[in-house]
């Protein structure tokens, strides 16, 4: 019926649904779901479907796929968000933040991805820092912030520090945060 399905993170999938998949997308053209206990046929002149996946270095749990499965698809490879296109994605979502403030806080989201994920001076095992952080932070400033004072300081232990596995993993995002912004954290003095 023309519908469009987009699969997020199908590198994550379990073998099963990996399985359905490929019998959707091969000679057999459907896929079984035994929850429902119906088989649905899946003509590719009716449907479209777009598989999503990070790359297998970020993140925790990633597995490569197949390669006989890959090649069902047509691959498009994108970079990076930059500081302009997470700046415009903020404005947009968070009309009402503070320009300059987002602009720290991005500032604040690169310098610590920078020091986490490309020179691996702390965090291990953090998990990824991206643009959802962004979102949970906008968003905590939003629900407890009026429109125009927002505080970045009041939560960002909230979104970034409590993530951190060790007590000085913490201070070393404090002292990110104390650079980029001025000021640091609510609560925690840095050295």
């Amino acid at each position: 019926d023309g519908s469009w399905i987009v699969l997020d993170e199908l590198n994550l999938a379990s073998q099963s649904v990996l399985e359905g998949l490929n019998a959707c997308l091969d000679h057999r053209g459907e896929v079984y779901i035994p929850e429902l206990n119906k088989t649905f046929k899946c003509s590719p002149k009716k449907f479209r479907l777009f598989a999503c996946q990070n790359p297998l270095h970020q993140g925790g749990g990633r597995k490569g796929l197949p390669k006989s499965f890959l090649n069902r698809f047509t691959r498009v490879y994108t970079s990076a968000l930059t500081f302009r296109d997470l700046s415009i994605i903020l404005e947009n979502k968070f009309p009402d933040a503070p320009a300059r403030i987002l602009e720290q806080m991005i500032s604040f989201n690169d310098v610590l991805n920078d020091k986490i994920f490309r020179q691996r001076l702390f965090g291990h095992g953090c998990g990824d820092i991206n643009l959802r952080d962004m979102f949970r932070w906008c968003e905590l400033l939003r629900t407890n912030h009026g429109a125009g004072t927002w505080d970045p300081a009041a939560v960002v232990d909230i979104v970034y520090m409590r993530r951190m596995r060790k007590p000085s993993d913490a201070e070393h995002v404090a002292r990110v945060f104390q650079h980029v912004f001025d000021a640091p954290p609510h609560g925690f003095t840095t050295r």
